[in-house]
């Protein structure tokens, strides 16, 4: 039986005025991995899949309450991770 391959991501962005770029297949415990100790600025995010022609990118701009949820609420952050996929299809 063949195993399914996993998409590639690039989550990319700026959190607290510094910038990040990251290959992914799970976007979750990426995010996770650049929570800041403290969000003091808006957070922006992009979501990249493919490349040349067949290039999806989702951006996302998150104002200080919205990205203090994002990694404090698991719930909040799998809707906004399901929405920016979502874009995709």
């Amino acid at each position: 039986m063949e195993k399914i391959k996993e998409k590639m991501y690039t989550l990319s962005g700026r959190i607290n005025e510094v910038p990040f770029s990251e290959e992914t297949t799970n976007i979750n415990k990426t995010l996770l991995s650049l929570k800041p100790d403290f969000i003091h600025c808006d957070t922006y995010i992009t979501l990249s899949s493919g490349e040349g022609v067949d290039k999806t990118v989702t951006e996302r701009k998150l104002n200080l309450t919205e990205s203090k949820r994002i990694f404090l609420n698991e719930d909040v952050r799998a809707v906004f991770i399901q929405n920016l996929v979502m874009e995709y299809n």
